[in-house]
Parts: C-alpha cells; sequence; structure tokens
C-alpha cells in the first residue's frame, strides 16, 4: 500500500461529512462507474480554489490533485493510442494524444457526466458561470482521474486498472473516433485529403479589404480566402474563409473545404 501525501491525508483525517457528503456525490459515482473507500479525495477533485479560500474550512482545492491527474490521463491515453496506431512514430502519437487530453476535448467529457453540477465554487465564480467553464472542466475532470488513481492505490488495490476502466467509460468514444490525421491543422489536412482524392493539391485565392476598426480609427485589413483545386483543366471551389491575416482566412478556407469534403 502506497502512501498519500501529508497535505492529503491531513484532508482525510478531518470529520468526514459522510451523509451529506455521500448523497451528493452518489450520483457522480454512477456516473463514473466507481465507489470510493475514502470519497473525501472525490471532494477535493471537485472543490474549486474560490471556494476553499471563501470558506476557509480546511478543505484544499483540486490544484493538489490535477498535476497528478494530468500525469495518470497522459500515460493511459498513450498506451492506448500506442495500441490503437501501433505503426505510428513518436510525433504522430504525441499529437494524437494531445487532441486527445487538451482543453476542450477533456471539457466535453466532463460535461458527459454533467462534472460541472458536482463542483464547489465560491459565490463569485458561481456568478461568472465558471462551472461551465472549458478550463474549469478539464482540470476538474484531471483531478478526478487522480482522485480515483490515488483511492484504488492507498486501498491497495490495481489503481491503473481502476482509473483506466473509469477513463474508457468517461472518454472512450471520443478516443474510438481519434483518427490519423486528427490535431493536424487545416491546411495540412486538406493537402492530404486532396492528394487522395483528386491527385493534386489544393491552391488558395486570397483577396484583402480594408474595414473600420471597432475603435472606429484607423482601417484594419480583412483578408477573404477560396480554397479551390483543378480538377481536369477547370477550377472547383471547396471553401471560403475570411480572417484578420492571409494565414488565419486560408485555414479558415481549408476548414470549410474539409466540412464539404466529409459531407
Amino acid at each position: 500500500m502506497y502512501a498519500l501525501p501529508h497535505r492529503l491525508l491531513s484532508l482525510l483525517q478531518q470529520p468526514p461529512e459522510c451523509e451529506a457528503m455521500a448523497e451528493r456525490l452518489a450520483p457522480l459515482e454512477a456516473a463514473l462507474g466507481y465507489t470510493f473507500a475514502r470519497r473525501e479525495l472525490l471532494r477535493v477533485a471537485l472543490t474549486h480554489r474560490t471556494y476553499a479560500h471563501e470558506q476557509r474550512d480546511g478543505w484544499d482545492s483540486y490544484g493538489v490533485l490535477e498535476f497528478v491527474g494530468d500525469a495518470v490521463l497522459d500515460l493511459l491515453i498513450a498506451q492506448r493510442l500506442w495500441l490503437d496506431f501501433p505503426d505510428a512514430d513518436e510525433g504522430v502519437l504525441t499529437r494524437l494524444r494531445t487532441a486527445v487530453v487538451s482543453e476542450a476535448p477533456l471539457a466535453r467529457c466532463a460535461a458527459g457526466i454533467e462534472l460541472g453540477s458536482f463542483l464547489y465554487l465560491g459565490r463569485g465564480a458561481e456568478l461568472q458561470g465558471m462551472r461551465a467553464r472549458p478550463s474549469v472542466l478539464s482540470d476538474a475532470l484531471e483531478a478526478v482521474i487522480a482522485a480515483i488513481f490515488l483511492d484504488a492505490q492507498h486501498a491497495g488495490r490495481d489503481a491503473y486498472g481502476a482509473a483506466w476502466e473509469v477513463v474508457e467509460r468517461v472518454m472512450g468514444p471520443q478516443i474510438d473516433a481519434v483518427g490519423i490525421h486528427d490535431g493536424v491543422d487545416a491546411k495540412s489536412q486538406l493537402q492530404w485529403r486532396v492528394q487522395e482524392i483528386h491527385k493534386s493539391s489544393p491552391r488558395y485565392e486570397v483577396t484583402e479589404t480594408a474595414t473600420a476598426s471597432e475603435s472606429g480609427g484607423s482601417l484594419a485589413p480583412t483578408f477573404d480566402a477560396v480554397a479551390w483545386v483543378d480538377i481536369d483543366g477547370a477550377r472547383t471551389d471547396l471553401g471560403r474563409g475570411r480572417g484578420d491575416s492571409r494565414q488565419k482566412a486560408e485555414t479558415a478556407a481549408a476548414a470549410a473545404a474539409l466540412v464539404g469534403l466529409r459531407a
């Protein structure tokens, strides 16, 4: 059995909020598919720093767990991707892992189990809508993964196995949907797709116009781009995009083209 860090042990030695906490967190345990031996760890994983600061009741925030959860999640996802894409090199696997464990996808998975509704937030954070903020949801999910890992470890169980079962349950569909080109910028993806389909490369036509800035002062340039491809000597437009730079406009056009190609 592994010992918990002193900082967490001191929290677990406090008088527990047994009945109230169990009733509040039981639905989340059901969604996770994991029952905690030390539910206090889950309580810490759900405590935002604003609540800890306002209440000053001895409960620490999930920052103490987020670091561990990030590392555990990276390892679990790395192993899964390595098995799913055995021929991919290190650079590709790193890109795919980032596509799975970055803020936006983690926040979507957290929202899928309504994690935000279980958070302990300070009054100001509540008013600012942090319960649904992607950065908060992603950090809290990492902390929950750490809480599961540490709870199982402290109880003498298979910590990685316990964490993996929850990750599969909460993030499985998203991991299953990962493709070899995920995490690649839109222009690169379009390059590959167009070469695959038309044996040619996409081109971009960009026009620049000047529009009044929001402050009403000097004119700010706006760029409009069209992604197109030459098919048998004829131009075929694939997608259009706009941005405040040529690069952004071309990227937006490529993203629109990809949507059209997938339709």
